[in-house]
């Protein structure tokens, strides 16, 4: 009997110096001899710019961190659906992530802030972006425990691609328009259309058909999913942008040691460098693609955008804000972009 006993005690004493190793590293952010693992989820398909941006955040942070930062990069929503990674930053599940604003609006109602004003190019877009709004965005996000690392841009150039020339308003008049969502519905109703939300995926079969007679979407796709063949007119009347930004937790992130901060913050603007070079390349490439494969691609003068869609769409977009927003926070949004402007 005192032999079981004896036995007993020693087995429980092994277990309790064991158990503790067998789970080391299993928590988030743990730090193992000095090694901070990071754990950082990415939604695109591997060998996308974005998916290679957040690659490059990766490295270089290891790099500069001479190993102080162990990056494990999960991409094509390997560990996290879009949708799931808002409260898995924010609750700090996870310690990074590359996410879209789009997808924080129930933590952060006004994290998407828009308005009825055009942004004339893409520097204008970063001055506004990069710049107040910018900093009222990441005000936002530390507010639900988020803290922003870096802006990834998606697309630099969206539009319309029809299966007729379109130039002015009103040549898209008793058109049927496929949207993303009903957020452009607005937008194509103005011009006399008929907005129909439809999937990318169904677009190609749809233009064919007759079923739609256009569709938004970026300049890329256009080419990637073959609409081309389909559709040969392509209309851009205005800078339609799309960023994605990295993001980390903010408890993790204050946990950190403030040179390693660092590290991962110039490895942040290095990939913020690089996601853009490779976008508006690829984009370049497939505008020429397209003009190869018989496409006119009209991008509306300056004057006509001034005098033309600027009085037609600032007014809907404007309204369609301030449902979302609220007068006060559109008023801001579009003071910002004035500000902006280039003497």
């Amino acid at each position: 009997m005192r032999h079981w006993i004896t036995r007993s005690l020693l087995l429980m004493l092994v277990a309790l110096l064991v158990i503790p190793f067998l789970f080391a590293g299993c928590g988030a952010g743990e730090v193992t001899e000095g090694v901070y693992e990071v754990r950082i989820s990415s939604q695109m398909p591997v060998g996308h710019h974005i998916t290679e941006a957040v690659d490059l955040l990766c490295e270089r942070a290891e790099e500069l961190s001479d190993g102080r930062l162990e990056f494990h990069h999960f991409p094509s929503g390997q560990l996290l659906q879009d949708m799931e990674v808002p409260e898995s930053i924010s609750t700090g599940t996870i310690e990074m992530a590359q996410t879209y604003f789009a997808w924080w609006i129930g933590l952060c109602p006004d994290l998407n802030l828009y308005g009825g004003v055009f942004l004339d190019d893409l520097d204008h877009y970063y001055r506004v972006y990069e710049g107040p709004l910018g900093d009222y965005q990441k005000e936002l996000l530390e507010g639900v425990g988020a803290k922003v690392i870096a802006p990834i841009l998606y697309t630099a150039e969206a539009g319309y691609i029809f299966t007729k020339p379109v130039h002015e308003p009103s040549d898209a008049e008793g058109m049927k328009i496929r949207t993303p969502s009903a957020a452009a519905k607005a937008e194509i109703e103005a011009m006399g259309a008929a907005a129909v939300v439809m999937s990318s995926a169904d677009v190609y079969m749809a233009l064919q058909q007759g079923t739609i007679d256009g569709a938004l979407s970026g300049v890329t796709s256009f080419y990637a999913r073959k609409f081309y063949e389909v559709a040969k007119y392509v209309l851009i009347f205005d800078l339609v942008t799309a960023d994605f930004h990295i993001v980390a937790n903010l408890d993790w992130w204050n946990s950190l040691p403030e040179d390693l901060q660092q590290d991962i913050m110039q490895a942040g603007e290095e990939a913020t460098e690089y996601a853009t070079e490779e976008c508006l390349a690829s984009e370049e490439a497939a505008r020429a693609a397209l003009e190869a494969e018989g496409v006119e691609i009209y991008r509306v003068p300056q004057d006509e955008r001034e005098q033309v869609w600027q009085p037609l769409m600032g007014p809907v977009r404007h309204d369609t804000a301030v449902d979302t927003f609220g007068e006060e926070l559109v008023d801001q949004y579009e003071t910002w972009v004035e500000e902006a402007r280039e003497e």
